[in-house]
Parts: structure tokens; sequence; C-alpha cells
């Protein structure tokens, strides 16, 4: 793992290699491998058969120089003797890189600190291993449970269908003027799971009174504001 400074503070971010000592020593499989494809590499994928990498000569061996990243993928064989392949394409990689905090911390301040400024191939590494984790054979390994919700801090990904709904249904019975809500329409479609978290507790904070109103409301939700001013 790794102490990375991000927004003025410092905080711990595990390395792939640290993932992948978790997950074998949990026992649901036994060794991953990760590898980058480059271009200068001879690899051939056939996503219909069951190994998927057919064939991959690093450009070491092929004689040619070695080029840009073109993406790579993870090899996790299980207890029973199988294989289970994950491949993910730079673009894949770098839209889940576009996410990360620290990264976005960086570049709007013209700064090159990053881990994913720092440590290119190591973050492409562990963001196919984060992927390949969600279709391994699950485990309930509290320290990896624990280093995948330490990771999870640096990313803000799309809010979630849910989370927009769930937003839509409040600014219905919003007490908040028409330009701040049509403001908060507009913005669905470019927030985050942590914007939309935000919004969210800031929309509960501002609803029509159930009684105050005297419409929109059903029984139930004037009953169960009474019985929150009876509890005071």
């Amino acid at each position: 793992a790794y102490l990375v400074p991000m927004k003025g503070k410092c905080v711990l971010m595990p390395g792939y290699q640290g993932l992948i000592k978790l997950v074998t020593d949990a026992g649901s499989i036994t060794s991953i491998e990760v590898n980058l494809i480059y271009d200068g590499d001879d690899i051939v994928l056939d996503l219909a058969s069951d190994n998927k990498v057919k064939k991959h000569i690093p450009y070491l061996l092929t004689g040619k120089e070695k080029g840009a990243i073109l993406g790579g993928y993870s090899i996790g064989k299980l207890k029973d003797g199988g294989r289970h392949i994950e491949i993910m394409s730079k673009a894949d990689i770098l839209e889940i890189r576009d996410c990360s905090e620290s990264f976005k911390y960086a570049e709007t301040k013209g700064y090159k600190n990053s881990p994913w400024h720092l440590n290119t191939e190591e973050m492409f590494r562990k963001t196919i291993v984060r992927r390949h984790f969600k279709y391994l054979p699950k485990t309930d390994n509290e320290q990896l449970q624990k280093a995948l919700e330490l990771d999870n801090e640096d990313y803000d990904f799309p809010a979630s269908i849910e989370q927009g709904n769930y937003i839509e249904s409040l600014l219905m019975t919003s007490s908040l003027d028409d330009k701040t809500t049509t403001n908060i329409y507009n913005s669905l479609s470019d927030m985050t799971q942590s914007r939309a978290e935000d919004c969210i507790a800031y929309l509960k904070e501002n609803q029509v009174d159930p009684i105050d109103s005297g419409s929109g409301y059903n029984q139930g939700d004037i009953q169960k504001k009474l019985s929150g001013l009876k509890d005071q």
C-alpha cells in the first residue's frame, strides 16, 4: 500500500500486489497473473474461446519497440484448477481513471503527483485486478473488504439509476425555488455518486412541510409528521 497526498491530506491506497495477496490468502483463488498489452506485442485474443488469450508474445521477444499501452488482462487460477480471464481495453481503464479524485485533483492543480501520473503501469494493472474481483468467487475476508473500501475512496463514479430516481422524487416535493430545482435536474446527467449523496441529503432538508403545505401529501405523511412532533 502507499500513502498518497490528496486534497490536502494523506490517504492510504492499496497497491495491486497487496490486493492480490489478500485475495489469494482468502483462499478463493490460488493466484492472479496480470499482464499489460503494448503496441509492439504479438497477441491473439479470442473472446469466444475458454482461454480468451490464445497467444501473447511481448515486445521484448518480437524485436519491436515498446509502444503505448493498448490494454491488459488478468488470469485467475481457481481452486478447482480452472481459470477465469478478464480483459480490459485502454479506453475502459482511462474511463475509470477519470473518476479518480486524486487524478482529477492533480490535473486541476497542474500537478503530476497522483498515482496515475507516477505509477501509470501499476494503476493500469490494479484497475484490471479490481474489475476481475467482481467476477471471481466471493470471499468474506475482512482485510480484503477493508482494502477495497479504502481504495474506493479515491473514486467518484457516476451516480446510480437508483440515486437519480430518488433525487427526482425528492425534487417533486421540495421547497426549493424553480431555478434551483431546474439546475439540479440539469446536473443529474453529470452527477457523481458522492455528489448525488450530498444532493439527497440537501433535498431531504428542503422538503415541503406536510402540514403547512395542506396538499400534495397523503394521510400517512401527515401522521408521520405528527408522530415526530409528539416525540419531541
